[in-house]
């Protein structure tokens, strides 16, 4: 699996389509374009980019529909929207932010410009999600300073990238570690101090934590199905008794 940041260009114009992807690619991203909003929501259902970029004046879906509307979704929402545009207008600015979009940038686009706001953006967003894990680990990192942080850093990345399939299970995690299902077991009651599955289950209720507080989600139902949990009354009893909500 690629490690580079994926990066979705939502852009009718073909000289500038081809203009960003070679140079996002240039700069080490891997980049998808589409030439509209309703292509981009076809994107959408067969991967989930780190970053959009997405021109406003758009055929079939502009830039502030397809915006506004991806927001609406639980499962897109999280993601970060920079908004191209040759309108230089303060209040097509704001409608571009008010729609969801995190940046604006204007055409014709500075190229170093561009790719600053990227890694700025991205940077934040790791560091968001890397606060997230320490967050379910606060006491274990107080308790034990030589943790072994990229061990867990990889142990939790994987459970993240798989926490929605409720099939996921301890002996995929450990083929996907490389390690036996015996040595992962030692390792992360040695450097986390809990079983495996209760691991998982901490990081489930945590990640199910910030979608809610955050309103990426709607609901006990919605985060319990984003976070892989098949009983939803099972998931809301372990999420009321974690953080204490009636």
């Amino acid at each position: 699996m690629s490690n580079k940041a994926i990066i979705l260009v939502l852009e009718d114009d073909t000289s500038v389509r081809l203009t960003l992807t070679e140079l996002l690619s240039l700069f080490g991203f891997e980049c998808m374009a589409v030439e509209h909003g309703v292509e981009g929501f076809e994107m959408l259902q067969s991967v989930t980019p780190d970053l959009i970029i997405c021109d406003v004046n758009m055929p079939l879906m502009g830039g502030n529909e397809f915006t506004s509307k991806l927001k609406t979704k639980p499962e897109f929402a999280h993601i970060p929207v920079i908004m191209l545009t040759a309108n230089t207008a303060e209040e097509d600015m704001l409608k571009g932010l008010s729609s969801g979009a995190v940046d604006y940038i204007k055409k014709p686009f500075n190229s170093n410009e561009l790719v600053l706001k990227i890694n700025n953006i991205l940077h934040t967003k790791r560091a968001y999600d890397t606060n997230s894990w320490k967050a379910v680990l606060s006491n274990t990192f107080e308790q034990n300073p030589n943790l072994d942080e990229q061990f867990v850093s990889d142990l939790y990345a994987l459970i993240v990238e798989n926490l929605e399939y409720a099939s996921y299970s301890v002996q995929q995690l450990s083929e996907d570690m490389n390690l036996s299902e015996r040595n992962l077991y030692r390792k992360v009651k040695e450097h986390i101090g809990m079983p495996v599955a209760t691991f998982i289950r901490e990081v489930k209720l945590q990640r199910a934590h910030d979608l809610l507080s955050n309103k990426k989600v709607r609901s006990l139902a919605e985060a319990a199905n984003k976070v892989g949990f098949k009983s939803v009354s099972h998931f809301a009893k372990l999420y009321n008794a974690k953080f204490k909500k009636a």
